[in-house]
């Protein structure tokens, strides 16, 4: 029943959206609302729209809408202004919009937010085209088959006809002092090593669980084992929810040093370590694009996500994809993407 509906939105949608297509007029925009309610990796996949937005308006109030679990990903950001954590319902979250009364709308998101940001009177919306879900919105772009979300979100915002900029896709997390002081206590006692990080875990958050994302501990095991040597360290890294397969790798292993900081870490001191890797092999997660931020040669695993939107951009970064079933993935095309690599000898 509710597809059904959606379809018939989309129908009625198709015949009016005419009327709603105007050009921004930049003079207005004075105030501006970016809803990001993705997990924490979408979240980061944005900043590189959010930096190409402050370009654009150096003088503008930028205020991002965003999960209080996802949203610490934005701490330190210089090109927004505040942080608002997403409302608890429809209602509320429509009196926030009408509150703060908004010039311009930037939906990166689903067209549930495009309706909250029409009925709250914003003049100006743009966002999103994914299967047609560009519900009320001034102006919209249509994702590519084969366009990565960062450049996707990129196209969005230079749907505002205002100085376009090639912006570049690098993602923007910033980290604290005491987040860097956190990441060199703990590998002190490897000074020397090389520190290779593997995140065994992921496709977990409060909304979504994707197991299917996950390549199996046991093949974990045995990479790691292959690539050990005396002056190799393994760090594993990931959530509380990521220590159960954390433990199965540990009691698994035979020779190889590994340190288990799953479930230790918050997502900004887990990034100062990352930074620290000479590698760094993931699942499709929050934590490979953190990687990407950090600018750490990454090996990402692919399974039922297309790498082709959701991969990193970052030319140290490799994916490896075969199709749907992440299990089909070898030990032996992850080690030839290694040496192609060159991060570590």
């Amino acid at each position: 029943m509710k597809s059904l509906a959606i379809s018939l939105i989309k129908k009625v949608w198709k015949l009016l959206k005419p009327l709603y297509n105007k050009e921004i007029k930049i003079s207005k925009i004075n105030r501006i609302v970016v809803i990001l309610l993705g997990g924490i990796g979408d979240v980061l996949m944005c900043t590189a729209a959010l930096r190409l937005l402050r370009k654009k308006f150096p003088n503008a109030r930028i205020e991002v809408i965003a999960h209080s679990w996802s949203a610490q990903i934005l701490n330190g950001n210089s090109f927004i202004d505040e942080i608002v954590f997403n409302p608890e319902n429809s209602l509320e979250f429509v009196s926030l919009l009408k509150k703060r009364k908004y010039d311009l709308a930037v939906i990166l998101e689903i067209f549930q937010e495009n309706i909250y940001a029409y009925l709250a009177g914003i003049p100006y919306r743009i966002g999103y085209n994914i299967d047609g879900e560009d519900i009320f919105l001034n102006k919209s772009l249509k994702l590519g088959k084969e366009t990565n979300y960062i450049n996707y979100s990129l196209n969005v915002i230079n749907l505002i006809k205002k100085s376009p900029y090639k912006e570049s896709p690098s993602l923007d997390l910033y980290l604290s002092k005491s987040d860097i002081q956190f990441s060199e206590k703990l590998l002190k006692p490897f000074k020397g090593k090389v520190i290779i990080g593997i995140n065994a875990g992921g496709g977990v958050n409060p909304w979504v669980k994707s197991p299917g994302k996950r390549w199996p501990a046991e093949r974990y095991t045995q990479l790691i084992e292959t690539l050990a040597s005396k002056n190799r360290i393994f760090i594993l890294f990931g959530d509380k929810n990521d220590s159960l397969i954390s433990d199965k790798i540990k009691s698994l292993l035979n020779k190889a040093k590994v340190v288990d900081f799953s479930g230790k870490t918050s997502i900004k001191e887990a990034a100062a370590i990352i930074k620290k890797c000479k590698l760094f092999i993931t699942n499709d997660s929050a934590l490979m694009h953190v990687a990407s931020a950090m600018n750490t040669p990454t090996i990402s695993l692919f399974g039922p996500t297309n790498p082709k939107r959701l991969a990193p951009l970052n030319k140290n970064s490799t994916y490896i994809w075969q199709g749907n079933d992440i299990n089909k993935i070898s030990i032996k095309e992850i080690i030839t993407a290694i040496k192609k690599n060159k991060a570590i000898k």
